[in-house]
């Protein structure tokens, strides 16, 4: 993400750098102890080579991208968190995912808030444990949970995504429903290594630890 409306993708190649042999004379230098006893062999300090990398745009939102999101068992796929309240996914092996209208909505939640009002994406994350689950950081007290298995992509436009999972600390949603506090949103949120635990952080409040094998502080 690069803090506006675009997603940038570099691609470096694997062989950027390179270190010549070990104890090739005419590229070390050598050096001997005081006492002229032994001699060690310095290798020369790795080499960079000129590399031009390859940058590919998405446009694909229409407000700030706030996180880019990839998981280590799907290596073509990344995914993007907006505050236009989409999710996009994006797949390296397939053309037509640069621009707005591209039908690679995940998740929705342009109308998923009080009146059908935009409730903002702030941040994404992929369960390493269980990929299929994904967390959505939003711009009201909850953290939503997703099974992308029941999920499919669209244009922008789509109905809103509904939720596995809403998580927020209990006196949120209360003060917000008050009028009390309009302040309190998730800024980011993301999963424990063994997937049972996801972590929140929250702008004007403190960070969270939710149970995601429970119902713990689970308001659906």
């Amino acid at each position: 993400g690069a803090m506006d409306c675009t997603v940038q993708l570099h691609e470096l190649d694997a062989g950027a750098f390179s270190i010549p042999p070990k104890y090739r004379s005419s590229n070390s230098s050598s050096s001997r102890n005081r006492a002229g006893t032994s001699m060690r062999r310095h290798p020369p300090a790795p080499q960079l080579h000129r590399v031009m990398p390859r940058t590919t745009v998405f446009r694909c939102h229409k407000s700030r991208v706030k996180e880019v999101e990839v998981s280590p068992q799907e290596p073509h796929l990344f995914w993007s968190a907006g505050e236009d309240g989409m999710i996009r996914q994006y797949d390296t092996r397939l053309p037509n995912q640069k621009a707005y209208g591209s039908a690679n909505v995940l998740i929705s939640l342009a109308m998923a808030g009080p009146g059908g009002g935009l409730v903002e994406c702030k941040g994404v994350d992929v369960n390493a444990a269980a990929p299929h689950l994904m967390a959505v950081a939003c711009g009201d007290p909850y953290v939503r949970v997703f099974d992308r298995r029941r999920v499919a992509t669209d244009r922008p436009g789509k109905p809103t995504t509904p939720a596995l999972l809403q998580l927020s600390a209990p006196h949120l949603p209360l003060l917000l429903k008050a009028g009390l506090s309009r302040r309190a949103h998730a800024t980011h949120a993301s999963f424990s290594s063994r997937g049972d635990r996801l972590v929140a952080s929250y702008h004007g409040d403190h960070a969270y630890v939710f149970d995601v094998t429970g119902t713990s502080f689970c308001f659906w």
